[in-house]
């Protein structure tokens, strides 16, 4: 990608999108991190996801504050495709993990965000 093509992105950019994008995927991921059945699963899915989040940290690259969005973003991916049983969040400004249990699941189950409030860990 060269940079003016870049630039043209970064300009047609809506953060919004991106955001609800994120949040969306992350949710479907780690709704499949925390089920039971995951090796009913095809995990040439999560190459095809890695893939993307190279896409957008290309596109992301400028942009400080989306950095540790798609880390973590990533992060939930390989944990599912390596069977590593972590969950990734942010917490005030932090990326941090915790290890999938059936408290963790039930606690989050209907709260599964890029964002996790410290409260509920």
């Amino acid at each position: 990608m060269t940079e003016l093509e870049k630039k043209n992105l970064y300009k047609d950019f809506d953060l919004n999108t991106l955001i609800n994008y994120l949040e969306d995927n992350n949710t479907l991921v780690v709704k499949f991190l925390f089920s039971e059945n995951e090796h009913n699963f095809p995990l040439e899915i999560f190459d095809i996801l890695l893939r993307e989040v190279q896409l957008l940290k290309k596109v992301c690259d400028s942009m400080e504050e989306w950095k540790n969005l798609i880390k973590v973003y990533t992060n939930n991916i390989i944990s599912v495709k390596e069977n590593m049983k972590l969950l990734y969040y942010i917490q005030n400004g932090e990326i941090k993990n915790t290890p999938i249990s059936k408290e963790i699941r039930e606690k989050l189950r209907n709260k599964i965000s890029l964002y996790i409030d410290e409260s509920l860990i």
